[in-house]
């Protein structure tokens, strides 16, 4: 199984997706990967390697930007990580979005990018992860606000100056 906080290896670019669910065990975890390797998806074009991790622990999304990811960035500062939220955390994720970008969009987005730390939130659907992961892996966009597709890559202003975007 791969662990987000390897030390003693050579730093790789890789995307981690860490699952958050409290039940996550070896057998949860293997089912999660076998099923994100199922289906392909558009997305997928944008990325390369990943690990999917059990994160088990955590309960409290707000821990993470204020005290996991810090730890992470510093053991792998060029991965990304895609935070894997469980149903019971839906609400926690909400008020995230709703307090980020306005409460209109509280109810909208099951999962969001945030370049600029390299780390995104997803649900436990393999199409929103690898949504998710396609953006942390061009550093921007391919779509609009609205979702619809552009036909162009805009990165994130910035982008070139971020390990994990190089």
């Amino acid at each position: 199984m791969g662990h987000a906080y390897a030390t003693g290896q050579t730093h790789r670019k890789v995307t981690y997706v860490l699952l958050l669910h409290p039940g996550c065990d070896y057998q949860f975890r293997d089912k999660f990967d076998h099923d994100m390797h199922l289906n392909n998806t558009d997305s997928e074009r944008f990325f390369g390697y990943y690990e999917v991790a059990c994160m088990g622990g955590i309960s409290n999304l707000t821990d993470i930007n204020s005290r996991i990811l810090p730890i992470l960035r510093i053991a792998n500062p060029a991965a990304s990580f895609v935070f894997v939220y469980p149903d019971s955390m839906k609400d926690q994720f909400d008020n995230y979005i709703g307090a980020k970008y306005g409460e209109q969009y509280r109810y909208l987005a099951l999962g969001n990018t945030d370049v600029a730390t390299g780390s995104s939130f997803a649900n436990e659907t393999p199409v929103v992860i690898k949504h998710e992961m396609g953006h942390l892996a061009i550093c921007g966009t391919w779509h609009d606000a609205q979702g619809k597709d552009t036909g162009r890559i805009t990165r994130y202003l910035g982008a070139d100056s971020l390990p994990w975007c190089n």
